[in-house]
């Protein structure tokens, strides 16, 4: 019986640990294997991570206007860095007038 508790627990810690990853923008799978391997000290773990890299602001996700950066090599739907000969966006896949 105390196996089965602990068990539960160790699960329940994988979870947990797959939330918080996943709140810090990771997919879950990393938070939810230290969560298994280590319990309550992989919630601890997860909890110290920093957030991922990979995630963006809400800033760098709003579209700029068009006025704002069209003759500096920007996207006008998306605000991505543009290359001087570019015909699409590398970040949304629009045409480039």
């Amino acid at each position: 019986m105390e196996i089965l508790i602990l068990f539960i627990i160790w699960i329940l810690c994988g979870i947990f640990a797959m939330n918080i990853a996943k709140s810090k923008g990771d997919n879950g799978c990393a938070g939810f294997t230290l969560g298994i391997l280590f319990g309550p000290i992989g919630i601890i773990i997860v909890l110290l991570m920093s957030k991922n890299k990979s995630t963006e602001s809400t800033e760098e996700r709003t579209p700029r206007s068009k006025d704002s950066h069209s003759s500096a090599g920007y996207c006008a739907s998306c605000g991505a860095s543009l290359q001087s000969d570019a015909k699409f966006c590398p970040s949304c896949g629009k045409k480039i007038e």
